[in-house]
């Protein structure tokens, strides 16, 4: 764990939070939009968790991930209680995000936000996708 006199500096700091923000809101977005338990803020908070994990350093990042697995893990208990459905989808782009945030509080920028982008087009893509591999 970093000593407590780190400081880190503001504007690379509101760059990193405020992308991983936002790549976790664009796949949350798409969740939302099908109708998902998972949503926009889960999203958010979820790559913004694993943005500052790696801020305080590897150790938080490993904490981090077992919260989101736990996390997957709750969610998916509840849907198959509810509807005897699993979200393995939405479970899967949650832990994807997960990385993605903790990409981008290691200073990367171009592959956590591509990452977001493909994933997003994969989410909104399922009809067509499904309909792709029915005709091959």
């Amino acid at each position: 764990m970093p000593p407590s006199d780190v400081n880190f500096p503001a504007a690379p700091t509101a760059l990193k939070m405020t992308v991983s923000v936002g790549i976790g809101m664009l796949v949350g977005l798409e969740r939302a939009w099908s109708n998902k338990d998972v949503g926009v803020r889960t999203f958010a908070i979820v790559s913004l968790l694993g943005t500052l994990a790696s801020f305080v350093g590897p150790d938080f990042i490993i904490a981090g991930l077992v919260g989101i697995l736990l996390l997957v893990a709750a969610t998916n208990t509840r849907s198959i209680l509810a509807d005897r459905s699993l979200e393995i989808t939405t479970s899967a782009a949650l832990m994807v995000i997960y990385l993605l945030g903790v990409l981008v509080g290691l200073g990367h920028i171009f592959t956590p936000v591509a990452g977001a982008i493909i994933v997003t087009m994969l989410l909104a893509w399922k009809s067509e996708l499904n309909k792709f591999a029915g005709g091959l």
